[in-house]
């Protein structure tokens, strides 16, 4: 804040906080005092660079409005105003937007037009009130389009933006035609998702085939192995399995002809 500024910040009744059109470069800490008190926070029209991490203190606040500064990053605590509809941000020197802002489950107007920004991160589809996306005249490479998937969503504009090829150029004004755009791109990667884990399953099949196929050509080796072990051996083994058989066969013919006789001289002293 100017030394000079005779002003002290401080909320109305409502919870409003105006500190726009002060020259500042910094934010005066008195602000974080009143962070159960302020709801709707204008610092537009300054010169501020920074937004501290100490803004995800004012967790009661409702609508933010930094339009008109030099801002060129938001702090990661952006994500902990869950209370937060409106974020303006628009004309300053923002290049990136963090992830954490996909916490902000309740904010329905996300305004960025007028910054640096080249990337626009996935997040923002987790915002499932989000009704309003303004990111005219950046240097968008890319959009997720996962936006697509936002139900809620009413606008989306993202013309002035010479980089983004995904969209043709006179489709970007357009809701209807963005949002078009973002669903072929998101089913065409859904569908390139699902074939590529197909064909890393096929893969995986193939190798596990594979090595089975070498196993069991290992194990009918082996059988082979024995069957020819088996044939050369045979006759060897064939002869002395029937020498055993004749010798046994005559072992019990010889034991019956001996129990023949005793049992008829048996029954002749028995008849005597």
């Amino acid at each position: 804040m100017e030394e000079d500024d005779e002003l002290v910040p401080n909320a109305d009744d409502r919870g409003f906080l105006n500190i726009s059109n002060r020259a500042w470069v910094n934010l005066d800490p008195i602000i974080w005092t009143m962070s159960l008190k302020i709801v709707k926070l204008d610092m537009s029209y300054n010169h501020i660079v920074e937004i501290p991490p100490q803004i995800g203190e004012l967790v009661v606040m409702r609508e933010l409005i930094a339009s008109f500064n030099k801002i060129t990053a938001l702090p990661p605590e952006i994500g902990r105003l869950k209370r937060l509809r409106r974020l303006v941000l628009n004309n300053n020197k923002i290049r990136a937007i963090p992830n954490d802002i996909g916490q902000l489950e309740n904010l329905e107007e996300l305004i960025l037009s007028e910054n640096y920004i080249e990337d626009f991160p996935v997040s923002v589809s987790m915002m499932a009130s989000l009704k309003v996306i303004k990111l005219s005249n950046n240097r968008l490479k890319s959009i997720p389009f996962e936006v697509a998937d936002i139900l809620t969503l009413e606008e989306i504009d993202c013309s002035n933006n010479p980089n983004l090829d995904s969209i043709p150029a006179k489709w970007r004004g357009d809701t209807d035609s963005v949002l078009f755009t973002c669903k072929v791109h998101r089913d065409y990667g859904v569908r390139m998702a699902e074939m590529m884990r197909s064909n890393v399953e096929l893969s995986r099949h193939a190798q596990v085939t594979e090595q089975d196929n070498l196993v069991m050509k290992e194990k009918v080796s082996i059988l082979l192995a024995q069957i020819d072990d088996l044939k050369k051996n045979m006759p060897k083994k064939m002869l002395k399995k029937m020498e055993a058989q004749a010798k046994l066969a005559e072992e019990q013919e010889l034991a019956g002809l001996g129990g023949g006789d005793r049992g008829k001289k048996k029954g002749a002293c028995v008849i005597c």
